[in-house]
């Protein structure tokens, strides 16, 4: 049932089908009483008639306004002006039905009970709409006045008049508790139906999110790669090289057919990266673009887990792309390594670049943005800090994701010297350089 929505759904309507024609035998109860007249021989005449026919009225006005409050639970809909006129309507036949009994009875029959099973069954009807301890609270207070009021013509003694005001209370407040206690249920079921249509939706909006996140990585950078190369393509040409030209473009085709592959992965949700890769990947694609690059990679393979490298492969593609789209840059360090964290060792990366703006031409952009809210999803930081000279990226994450932390938003631009690369003496790493010549 759990993987079928579908059989739920049908239980959840069955519920609240048991429970709606649950509570319509309990309004009969008013029903049966006026039965229990017609066939008592002590009572008969064109009185009686008239009171049982105001019962069964009664009885069926009970069972649509309750139908009214069970469905009026989960849309807590108010009453409408033609539903306040026909309250009052029921009102003047409640007080009908309620002085017809004692004047169709002997005075020293059973009427006291049938009035107070009206009484008890009127305000069952609404009760789903009332508190708990009103719907319950009048039956019983109706039952000890109407008993007290009626002990001193009544034939029985002391003892048998308390004992029958509590066994009444008690009939009448379980009726009304009754009822009220289906409405509860109902509620509560209607709250959690609505929580997993929420929850439906939420996930919905997540995967619609990680969808556009893989897809603002992808074509990010690949389309940062396709202009740097065309531009490449397009020099070689005016140069007369046209074997690398055409060389360049053939390139820029299998990238475009790798972007392909890689959306048709992403909709699938089995999209992964390599950490390692993507590293080499973004010096690569620096160095085609005319910016020295330094790659420092101190971080052991299998270090941290697929999580967390998914999330340090997008900062470094989004770094990048930012590096040449936003940037003078004309050199850049790109370091992974391990550090010391608050509990425990973490993943270090940082990404320097040469070509800062001016504060006018700065932008945080979503780029930053998204990026501080992967790394806040594994429990990791992103800071950023410039100076007059250099840019700072710095990204930690956990070696295993763990649950988001207050960490995780990104702080606003430094100045000063707090964008200086950390020093890197390249023990048991790797260091790559390189430089594009056109």
């Amino acid at each position: 049932m759990k993987d079928n929505p579908g059989a739920l759904r049908r239980s959840t309507e069955r519920f609240v089908a048991y429970v709606h024609w649950s509570v319509y035998v309990i309004m009969a109860t008013e029903l049966f009483a006026g039965l229990q007249m017609g066939v008592d021989p002590r009572y008969s005449g064109p009185p009686l008639a008239a009171a049982m026919l105001l019962v069964l009225v009664h009885t069926a006005t009970n069972v649509a306004w309750l139908r009214w409050s069970l469905l009026s639970v989960r849309t807590s809909a108010g009453m409408s002006g033609r539903l306040r006129v026909l309250l009052g309507l029921w009102l003047g036949l409640t007080v009908l039905t309620l002085a017809a009994i004692p004047l169709t009875m002997p005075l020293r029959s059973s009427w006291p009970s049938a009035m107070l099973v009206v009484v008890a069954i009127s305000v069952a009807a609404f009760s789903p709409r009332l508190a708990w301890w009103l719907a319950v609270g009048v039956p019983v207070v109706a039952a000890v006045v109407l008993l007290l009021v009626i002990s001193p013509i009544s034939s029985m003694t002391v003892l048998q008049n308390v004992v029958s005001i509590v066994v009444l209370s008690l009939m009448m407040a379980f009726v009304a508790g009754t009822v009220w206690l289906s409405g509860w249920m109902l509620r509560v079921l209607y709250a959690l139906d609505d929580a997993r249509g929420q929850s439906a939706r939420l996930a919905i909006a997540e995967e619609r999110l990680r969808i556009s996140r893989d897809l603002h990585d992808v074509f990010g950078r690949t389309l940062t790669t396709v202009v740097v190369k065309s531009e490449l393509a397009a020099e070689l040409a005016r140069r007369g090289r046209s074997e690398r030209a055409a060389e360049e473009m053939s390139q820029v085709r299998g990238i475009a057919e790798d972007a392909s592959k890689e959306v048709r992965r992403i909709v699938a949700g089995v999209r992964s990266s390599d950490l390692p890769q993507e590293l080499v990947g973004a010096r690569s694609l620096l160095v085609s673009a005319g910016i020295e690059c330094v790659l420092v990679n101190e971080l052991p393979e299998g270090r941290v887990d697929a999580e967390v490298g998914d999330v340090l492969g997008a900062v470094v593609r989004e770094a990048v792309t930012n590096v040449i789209r936003h940037s003078r840059a004309r050199s850049a360090r790109i370091t992974l390594r391990l550090v010391d964290g608050p509990g425990s060792a973490e993943a270090e990366l940082v990404v320097v670049n040469d070509g800062v703006r001016t504060d006018g031409e700065r932008s945080a952009g979503s780029g930053l943005i998204g990026m501080a809210e992967r790394l806040t999803a594994v429990g990791g930081s992103l800071r950023h800090a410039g100076d007059a000279h250099t840019f700072t990226l710095t990204a930690r994450a956990p070696l295993t994701a763990t649950a988001p932390t207050s960490a995780g938003t990104p702080s606003p631009p430094a100045t000063g010297t707090t964008g200086a690369a950390p020093g890197v003496d390249g023990r048991g790493g790797t260091a790559l350089t390189g430089r594009n010549h056109r």
